[in-house]
């Protein structure tokens, strides 16, 4: 018998050239999109001294929904790092605006 684990990853594999499609369309009209490309695919550069706690928003919204819980992961974590990426370049500069400096970016 067949995994379903198995068709669920081959239909990732063959949506994955739609999403580099995607990108380059959207980045004719906001070339911003081209930017980034690994932390949308799970792949981060930044690497620390300090254990590092991960957090994917995808847009403005889950940007500004996640602001508390950067509160009380700073709170809790002092020791800890934490990584912010996005999927969007809107979300990615409300990151900006909204942590500065406070969270690491990619």
């Amino acid at each position: 018998m067949v995994n379903p684990r198995f068709f669920y990853t081959l239909g990732l594999w063959l949506l994955l050239p739609y999403v580099f499609f995607h990108l380059l369309w959207r980045a004719r009209k906001q070339p911003e999109y081209l930017r980034h490309i690994g932390e949308r695919f799970g792949f981060y550069g930044t690497r620390g001294n300090q254990p590092i706690i991960w957090l994917h928003a995808v847009s403005v919204g889950e940007t500004r929904a996640a602001a508390s819980l950067v509160r009380r992961l700073r709170e809790s974590y002092p020791q800890h790092q934490l990584l912010l990426t996005h999927t969007t370049p809107t979300g990615r500069a409300a990151g900006e605006q909204l942590y500065g400096s406070g969270v690491l970016r990619v």
